[in-house]
């Protein structure tokens, strides 16, 4: 219940960025959300599965099977799962922007935006890295509680972020 709630409010975000004026009934909301909360669940999870666990496979597999991978190959490889996760990751964003507003669109209204958002998320993550590795002194001021600030930080920029890619898909409606 308390997931699908985020789920609403996720909704009730991208249905003000798109200017809906009547949202659907409260009760075909809810039974929405809670469907949405385990499709979008295992949809991110295995954004991140891929991300992070396949090249750690792709490791194990090299070690057991004796097969020698060149570093051109592994290279090769770590980069394909890196776009591959990359993709993924626009696909689900895509179909957030698609399925969660309360107004009918076409894919391909919400693909600018989810792109926008995409380059945008792997920009910020590397420069909120940068920020917390080399040029902040969050762990000088709170100690043992700036794991959880930065996190607070990094969901934050994540958020405004998928803001903006959601008005700017209704922007670029709105002018064609």
């Amino acid at each position: 219940w308390t997931s699908s709630s985020a789920v609403e409010a996720l909704r009730g975000v991208l249905n003000r960025a798109y200017c809906v004026s009547r949202p659907r009934p409260y009760l075909w909301r809810r039974l929405m959300s809670i469907g949405q909360v385990f499709i979008l669940t295992f949809s991110l999870l295995a954004v991140m599965l891929v991300a992070v666990l396949a090249p750690i496979g792709m490791n194990y597999l090299t070690q057991y099977t004796g097969i020698a991978i060149t570093s051109e190959d592994s290279h090769f490889l770590t980069t394909f799962f890196k776009y591959f996760a990359i993709s993924m990751l626009f696909g689900v964003i895509a179909t957030f922007y698609y399925v969660l507003p309360s107004i009918k669109q076409s894919f391909f209204a919400v693909a600018p935006g989810a792109m926008l958002v995409v380059v945008l998320w792997v920009s910020a993550a590397a420069l909120v890295s940068f920020y917390l590795n080399h040029l902040s002194n969050v762990s000088l001021i709170y100690g043992s509680l700036s794991g959880f600030i930065g996190t607070l930080i990094f969901f934050y920029v994540m958020n405004v972020i998928f803001i903006y890619g959601a008005e700017f898909n209704h922007e670029l409606t709105v002018l064609m």
